[in-house]
């Protein structure tokens, strides 16, 4: 028997012929050969004798492969309370084929979408109008807010917490929803990619990217916001410099033609020490803009060639604007004590001269 059971899981493993099994003895069908089956093909059940449909080790294993075989199960275990949730907490589609009954009891449900959020699709329609269970399916799952009533699709707190899982859910939002100013601000703080959903007049609109970059969240951290913009505000120097004031690394995602503008740059570097990092490569080689860049902001020599940090004239330039550009010269003149002294008397005789004019 056990080359006839060996022969079997062959089939399945090298010729994946399930149909094989329709010639097994019921001898083969142990616990054992039945698990071994299933793990290569979850269809297996279809062939098993009925002493295996009561087996519940054998049926926790086959549902958790595929919810399916739920459907192969007697009317007595779909209808058990006991069974259902242990089942659909191994696979929560495994609701689509519990009893009725079953599939309008709270805990049934809750259990099915903290494991899949779309087996929400399965619970009666007075489930899905509930806030709670429609909270835990989209916490699983943003996209399960396609099941959800009408009336919770158009919920802000609902809306919102489902595209912070996916925020491809905000394709079931009513669109009015996203016409409205204060709730793309809301999604924007979550994800700069809600842009995508909003509609166009906020896309182009200077004054909605602006304060969507200045409060705090996911699009005013990193100025991504940028990418989702309408082409016109995306390549808005102004409108650059704000976010990337926020985030240097904005300028990464800019026209090439602005990172060789040496007065962009200069005032980019001056809200961001950051900015030289993105600087094109002719202006970090070019020491008199090097020079200008660190009396803006002297911690931005970390961002300079390493030849240019050796440079005494440049360093005590950065040092002169911010102590701690010391940090980043080279370490000769990091050894030379005077250096810092040198720098403080520099500053002190420009404000004598300063108070003089």
């Amino acid at each position: 028997m056990e080359g006839v059971k060996a022969g079997l899981l062959e089939e399945l493993r090298v010729g994946k012929n399930i149909k094989a099994l329709s010639r097994a003895p019921q001898e083969v069908w142990t616990q054992e050969f039945a698990l071994e089956a299933l793990h290569l093909n979850a269809r297996s059940l279809e062939y098993a004798p009925e002493n295996l449909l009561t087996n519940r080790a054998v049926l926790a294993e086959a549902v958790r492969l595929s919810h399916y075989n739920m459907e192969l199960i007697s009317d007595d275990l779909r209808e058990d309370y006991g069974f259902v949730h242990q089942m659909v907490k191994l696979n929560g589609y495994a609701l689509e084929f519990a009893s009725a009954a079953l599939r309008a009891d709270k805990q049934i449900v809750n259990a099915a979408v903290r494991h899949s959020g779309a087996a929400l699709q399965f619970a009666v329609p007075a489930l899905r109008a509930d806030m709670e269970v429609v909270l835990e399916a989209v916490r699983q799952d943003g996209l399960a807010l396609e099941y959800a009533s009408e009336s919770l699709k158009g919920d802000p707190e609902m809306a919102v917490e489902a595209a912070s899982q996916n925020m491809a859910a905000l394709g079931f939002v009513p669109a009015a929803m996203l016409q409205r100013r204060e709730f793309v601000l809301q999604l924007l703080k979550q994800s700069p990619y809600s842009l995508e959903y909003a509609p166009e007049s906020f896309r182009s609109s200077p004054t909605f990217i602006m304060e969507a970059i200045k409060q705090d969240g996911a699009a005013g951290r990193d100025g991504s916001i940028l990418h989702f913009a309408d082409e016109q505000v995306r390549t808005d120097p102004e409108m650059i410099l704000q976010a990337a004031k926020r985030k240097a690394s904005v300028l990464k995602r800019v026209d090439p033609k602005l990172l060789e503008d040496r007065k962009f740059m200069l005032r980019a570097i001056g809200l961001s020490s950051f900015a030289l990092e993105f600087a094109s490569p002719s202006l970090r080689e070019d020491r008199a803009f090097l020079l200008e860049a660190v009396k803006a902001k002297g911690a931005c020599l970390q961002f300079a060639p390493e030849s240019f940090r050796s440079d005494r004239e440049l360093v005590l330039q950065a040092v002169m604007q911010d102590s701690s550009a010391l940090a980043f010269a080279s370490e000769e003149l990091q050894g030379e004590r005077y250096l810092l002294p040198e720098a403080f008397k520099a500053v002190a005789l420009e404000r004598r001269e300063d108070d003089d004019d």
